[in-house]
């Protein structure tokens, strides 16, 4: 929580009494938010692909979300929820995906252990997190794309990869 709050340029405060408990105040510098809104069934990117995405990630709402977004503009998504079940998904389909992204902070094996499990021939890894990512974290990674992103930036940055890292199938 320390990380992502100070990441953000915000602090933690904490106050304590024996006997009386404790207290902690996250303080945020208010986001300035644009108030567009796109009508229902409007594209969110000139971006139509095609490709399969194995998504690994634990929160739901980013989940459905991403998965959408990227159905919504021609990809075949395929869910994971922890890192075991995404290294079996990679196990059992992974001739067949053509990208993964990648939470690094996932339960049962972090996005860490995944780059280091994946076996060779992999497909091209995108970092889709919510904290900085740090330096050199695997030559698989090929991009990071920062939580919360829009849904275009999500499509832009498949679609960037994907043609920079073709899918070599016979």
């Amino acid at each position: 929580v320390h990380g992502s709050v100070s990441h953000h340029g915000g602090w933690i405060a904490c106050e304590s009494k024996p006997g009386e408990g404790t207290t902690f105040g996250v303080y945020l510098h208010p986001a300035e938010v644009a108030r567009t809104t796109v009508p229902a069934g409007f594209p969110l990117s000139a971006s139509i692909g095609s490709g399969k995405i194995l998504l690994i990630e634990d929160e739901e709402s980013v989940r459905y979300v991403a998965e959408r977004t990227l159905v919504r503009h021609g990809y075949t998504v395929l869910l994971a929820i922890d890192g075991e079940q995404g290294l079996q998904m990679l196990a059992d389909q992974g001739d067949q995906v053509d990208l993964v992204l990648l939470d690094l902070w996932l339960p049962k094996l972090s996005g860490h252990e995944v780059l280091e499990r994946m076996e060779e021939p992999c497909p091209p890894v995108v970092l889709f997190t919510g904290f900085a990512a740090p330096g050199n974290v695997s030559e698989r990674v090929v991009a990071t794309l920062e939580k919360p992103a829009s849904p275009a930036a999500l499509v832009d940055c498949v679609a960037r990869v994907l043609e920079e890292h073709k899918p070599k199938r016979s």
